[in-house]
């Protein structure tokens, strides 16, 4: 129902979904109790419905929100956040291709934005999130002013985890640009 709704609310007259995909949305959806991954859940499907967005919901998908716990989908909501604000005050698109190139290192320390959990609850929860392919750490130098900084360790999402949280919001056409949405 919830998936209908967001079809209908964005004006989206769903496509067939292909029957594997759509059984183990289905299936993992329907064991879900957690009202906010229920929302994720509800998006990846109506994304998978949607004729302009199902060749971006990747089948990995499901086994990744699968085994989502709801502290990781607020550090990926805020991620989304952080990383949507960056590439828009960059001037880039809104892509996968240019999220990946912001650093989420700073955020994600102690008093960042992205921070709500103490350490020994947060780096657990990075750790999972870069074994799945979602963020990444880049251990490359970083140049300042032409002078070789580093080597640092920076995080950054991957273009994969960049598309994991497009495909878990609602479709596109009722996102807003100009405001944080809730799902």
């Amino acid at each position: 129902q919830k998936t209908k709704k967001l079809l209908q609310d964005a004006g989206i007259s769903p496509s067939t979904v292909t029957p594997k995909l759509f059984f183990s949305i289905l299936e993992s959806a329907s064991l879900e109790d957690n009202e906010q991954l229920q929302g994720l859940w509800a998006a990846l499907l109506a994304n998978a419905a949607n004729p302009s967005e199902r060749n971006k919901v990747h089948p990995a998908f499901v086994g990744i929100l699968k085994d989502l716990t709801p502290g990781e989908a607020d550090l990926l909501n805020n991620i989304y956040y952080h990383v949507r604000e960056q590439v828009m005050m960059a001037g880039m698109p809104l892509h996968s291709s240019s999220a990946q190139y912001i650093d989420l290192t700073e955020p994600m320390e102690a008093n960042g934005t992205l921070h709500f959990l103490d350490a020994s609850e947060l780096q657990p929860i990075i750790d999972r999130l870069k074994g799945v392919g979602l963020l990444k750490k880049d251990d490359s130098a970083i140049l300042i002013n032409n002078e070789r900084v580093g080597p640092e360790a920076n995080f950054n999402m991957t273009a994969f985890g960049f598309e994991f949280i497009t495909a878990c919001r609602p479709p596109s056409s009722i996102r807003s640009e100009s405001g944080p949405e809730k799902s």
